[in-house]
């Protein structure tokens, strides 16, 4: 059963032809290249002659080879522990790392937790971080992901202020209506008759 998963076919169709990428396939992949910054605006590499292409076709041949099988190995006890994505030699990794924290959960809990509208304004700068980020347009996705966590924070502190003005406007109504209700009872009362 687990040969079936080893083996790479070449699957043919009408107008299509899938096989195993080669060696052989590199110029044919440098030919298909025509504006390499568009092409690969979002990998790791960019193919700019042809020994380039024939570089990416070797790290993916050698990737294929060394990718995790369907089934592990029989005898070897499991599965390797995930190494990540690798990039093919010669490449260097992301210049900007990883995509910024875009702090959604601070957003939604002064939203739902504070019932605060504002909160609304976070979620709404946090869901753009990642959209951007894929996009290419990575300052801002870090300005998205700082606006929202300002949102946030502005957010929980009108939640506190509006809290605490409830607490002084019920002790200040409290208090009047004692003193309503004591002035009451002076003018209430009847004089006693000596």
């Amino acid at each position: 059963m687990s040969g079936i998963w080893s083996e790479h076919p070449t699957l043919e169709g009408a107008r299509v032809r899938l096989e195993p990428l080669t060696g052989t396939h590199a110029p044919g992949l440098f030919a298909a290249v025509d504006d390499p910054d568009t092409i690969f605006r979002w990998s790791g590499a960019v193919i700019r002659d042809p020994s380039d292409a024939q570089s990416f076709v070797r790290a993916a041949v050698a990737d294929r080879m060394n990718a995790y099988p369907q089934f592990p190995p029989p005898g070897t006890g499991g599965y390797p522990p995930p190494g990540g994505y690798r990039y093919p030699a010669g490449y260097p990794m992301h210049p900007y790392g990883p995509p910024p924290n875009n702090n959604l959960v601070y957003g939604l809990v002064v939203t739902i937790v504070y019932c605060m509208p504002i909160g609304i304004v976070s979620i709404v700068k946090a869901t753009r971080v990642n959209a951007l980020w894929a996009q290419g347009r990575f300052e801002e996705a870090h300005r998205a992901a700082a606006s929202a966590r300002t949102w946030a924070i502005w957010s929980a502190v009108a939640a506190v202020l509006v809290l605490a003005a409830y607490v002084v406007l019920y002790f200040w109504f409290w208090g009047l209506g004692r003193g309503v209700r004591e002035l009451g009872r002076r003018r209430c009362i009847p004089p006693s008759r000596a």
